[in-house]
């Protein structure tokens, strides 16, 4: 979490282990797994993989169900935490204190599970959702509660959110719906959650935002739309009194308190806008089209402002804390530093050989890495534009990169 490092899996056809490098000189500092002992199933993405904050241990989950509490200082596996058989575990989540975990499988009953990573590893399981994918993970500002979404096959029910108690692991309410996002309120009192009113009917679908109340249980607030295709994303604004909501052809801003429709952004015709986000001043937004674009938008007016595309292809994003830059990569095998405000490209990061999937701001933003489809991690001067270091370990296909906030790990 201090950002001096960066974790790379190695895909071994036995098992699949971890190495820890030094971001600045490549050196490779702690192996974590062997060719004989690790994850015998894929990990899937940088989403299967969480350290706590003092960055003494990590947790990674896998395609067998299996997750594993690491010492990143020795390498070895502390405890094998099981419980996800059958399932394939695709998000890990550790708390703000680094004493519990929380694991996403994505089959039956037991597939959201919460661990304490302490000294005396124990398990418990959330058992509540009777479904077979669970969509969507929130956990409160003050890290006493969690809310979950899942749903069912089409033509099933069973389509909900649930409120958990992470203390007691007991359900505190449930409030039926296809949700897709789950957002807390600052205060940890309420939630917003959006959705498709019309369940898992993809071919009618029908926006639903729900204000829910987490200490009654009740709906404050209740809005469907068929003008508005379901939610595919949320996001609250810096001030917590607004939201972006993603949707079928548009992004659309709600007040928080009234649900009135305030701001639309139109997109194209076919694009479905499956995340959205505000920048941190609140004044600009930004939505990620299925079709390939980044779309910039004005919060007071709705417009446009300007579109980056690449090309097509998968890409990574990352923003500066100030909002001024971005950064993208893709499918012409490039990183692009990009000025927000003039639409330009400030520099242009050459060096791999093949597409680059994922992207990534060093937390004092001097520096980015990206990972690429060539195997390689790539550590490049923002200024200059040069590559400072080259990670080889991977040898296969890198899809993401992330960095812990302090820039010692990634």
């Amino acid at each position: 979490p201090d950002g001096s490092q960066i974790v790379v899996m190695i895909p071994d056809i036995s098992h699949r282990y971890f190495v820890l490098l030094d971001a600045m000189t490549g050196e490779q500092l702690v192996q974590l797994g062997s060719r004989n002992d690790g994850h015998e199933g894929d990990v899937n993405g940088y989403r299967a993989v969480a350290f706590t904050p003092d960055g003494k241990r990590m947790v990674s989950g896998d395609g067998d169900g299996a997750v594993l509490l690491w010492d990143t200082e020795t390498g070895e596996i502390i405890q094998r935490l099981l419980g996800h058989s059958g399932q394939s575990v695709f998000s890990i989540a550790v708390s703000s204190d680094g004493q519990t975990a929380i694991s996403a499988g994505t089959v039956g009953v037991g597939a959201l599970r919460f661990w304490d990573i302490r000294q005396d590893v124990t398990a418990q399981v959330f058992e509540g959702h009777m479904t077979e994918i669970i969509i969507a993970v929130a956990i409160s500002p003050d890290g006493t509660k969690a809310i979950s979404t899942a749903y069912f096959d089409p033509g099933e029910t069973g389509n909900e959110a649930i409120l958990w108690d992470t203390e007691t692991f007991e359900v505190i309410h449930r409030l039926p719906g296809f949700f897709a996002a789950a957002e807390f309120l600052p205060d940890g009192r309420s939630a917003i959650l959006g959705g498709n009113a019309t369940g898992n009917d993809v071919e009618n679908p029908e926006m639903l935002l729900v204000h829910w109340d987490l200490e009654s249980g009740a709906e404050l607030k209740r809005v469907e739309s068929t003008e508005i295709s379901e939610a595919f994303d949320i996001a609250l604004s810096p001030d917590s009194r607004s939201l972006l909501l993603g949707a079928r052809s548009l992004m659309q801003q709600f007040d928080v308190e009234t649900f009135t429709e305030m701001t639309s952004f139109p997109a194209g015709e076919h694009e479905w806008l499956l995340s959205v986000a505000f920048s941190p001043d609140g004044q600009t937004a930004i939505a990620a089209g299925d079709m390939g674009d980044l779309i910039l938008y004005d919060v007071d007016t709705g417009e446009e402002i300007r579109r980056y595309n690449r090309g097509g292809g998968e890409r990574g994003l990352d923003i500066s804390a100030d909002g001024e830059r971005f950064v993208s990569s893709g499918s012409d095998n490039t990183a692009v530093l990009w000025d927000v405000a003039s639409g330009e490209a400030i520099q242009t990061f050459n060096g791999h050989i093949n597409g680059v999937y994922g992207v990534a701001f060093t937390p004092d933003e001097s520096q980015i890495v990206t990972g690429s489809a060539d195997g390689t991690l790539i550590l490049w001067d923002v200024a200059t534009g040069d590559a400072l270091r080259s990670f080889s370990e991977h040898g296969v296909f890198v899809n993401q990169v992330a960095l812990s906030p302090d820039g010692q790990l990634a």
